[in-house]
Order: C-alpha cells, then structure tokens, then sequence
C-alpha cells in the first residue's frame, strides 16, 4: 500500500478549537451546508451538546480532506462530490483520487490512493458490544476475540476486527449491502487479513498503531466501476 496516504485530525487539538470559523469557510459549499445542519438553536444541553460534537466532526471531516488533497496541490474547496450506487464518496472533478473518511470520538480520518479503492475506519476500542459479536461477526471471529487472555486483550481485538470489517465494507463500495456473510476477519502471522468471496481480486489490510483508545484499520482493493450520483 505505498501508494496509499493516512492522514488523522482531533478535534481536542488547540488549532482545531481556536479556528473552527475559519477552517469552515475555507471548506466546499458542500462541507459549508452538511455543517449547517448542526445549528446551536436547541434549548435542551444535551442536544446542544451532540450538535455541537457532530459539528465537529463533520468540520474536521472537511479539514482531513483538505489535509489530504494538498498532497495532489488540491483543495477541498474546490471539489465536486458525488457517491456511488451504495454510497461510496467520489470526486467528480477528480475521479482519478480514491478516497474515504470515517470519524469517531473526537478523531476524523482519511485515505487517500491513486492506486487503490480505500476503505477506513476508526473506532473506540475499549470494550466489547456483545450486540454486534454476535449479530454481525463470524464464529471465527467471535472466537478469536473470546480466546485473547485478558479483557482489555478482548477489548482491543475486537475494536481491531470490527474496524478491518468496517473498512472492508466501504473499500468495496457495498456497505451493508455486502450482508454478514461472504466475508471475515482471519489472523494471519499476527495481523488481520480478510478472507471473502463477494468481490474478484485480493483486499490488502493495514492496521494503524491504536491512537489511544482508538483502533484504525484500512482496506484497499481493485478500483470498483459504479454509477455515481451528484451530490449538492
């Protein structure tokens, strides 16, 4: 994956929280009208609250592209965005630029391949949804997690496999269209592969060191030709 860029924003970071206005009118009206959404005008703090973090995040998911585009000498500002039949975000000035984001806690990232179709995902990981082990995760999987010795070894891989899950899902383009079946998590030689029969070619994994509580994982595979739609 040399080809391929990783690049992380935080929210908590002194020069994300002094320059929200700013960072958000340097951004596409695209970003500018997702981030009009979050408006501060509930009475109730708890919803100001989540308002206020969702903003955030959707803000630095529109720094973290930027990050990443001037890597090309681009700007998200100028962007066109459009997404596939199953959602997957695309440029359409720029179909030649794979890309993908996920946000979580006060992260957002971002991969970006000239080469490959990316999938992220960034997640908590410090402790275990029995709801998704067995509602979603294979009995391979769910196994791998329950024979890791100590609870927080437990915690730490199932953050690891649902996050190579979830960037699996969004490198193919098929989100939860893709179902639970036809593809899992393995280990091999100490790192988590994915074995599935859904798509043609191989998906090579990457896992990122954990950033605090968060693990991120990235997949990347064969470029995936879908009908895009326009988004305004």
């Amino acid at each position: 994956m040399s080809s391929l860029r990783v690049y992380i924003v935080d929210t908590l970071d002194k020069s994300f929280t002094d320059n929200r206005e700013a960072l958000a009118s340097s951004l596409s009206a695209y970003r500018r009208n997702k981030l009009s959404r979050f408006s501060m005008t509930e009475a109730d703090k708890d919803a100001r609250h989540m308002k206020a973090t969702n903003y955030d995040l959707c803000l630095a998911a529109g720094l973290v592209t930027d990050i990443g585009l001037n890597s090309y000498g681009l700007r998200e500002k100028d962007m066109k965005y459009g997404v596939t039949a199953h959602g997957k975000p695309v440029f359409l000035n720029h179909p030649d630029i794979k890309f993908n984001i996920s946000h979580s806690g006060h992260y957002a990232v971002a991969a970006f391949s000239e080469e490959f179709d990316p999938g992220i995902d960034i997640e908590r990981c410090s402790r275990i949804s029995n709801r998704i082990i067995y509602s979603f995760f294979s009995t391979g999987e769910r196994e791998l997690i329950l024979s890791q010795p100590t609870e927080a070894a437990q915690s730490l891989m199932f953050g690891r496999i649902w996050t190579v899950r979830e960037a699996f899902m969004k490198s193919t383009g098929l989100g939860f269209a893709a179902g639970r079946e036809g593809y899992e998590a393995v280990l091999k030689d100490g790192r988590l592969a994915i074995n599935q029969t859904l798509c043609d070619g191989e998906f090579g994994t990457y896992e990122m060191n954990p950033v605090g509580e968060y693990c991120i994982s990235v997949v990347a595979g064969r470029n995936m030709n879908s009908a895009v739609q326009a988004l305004q």
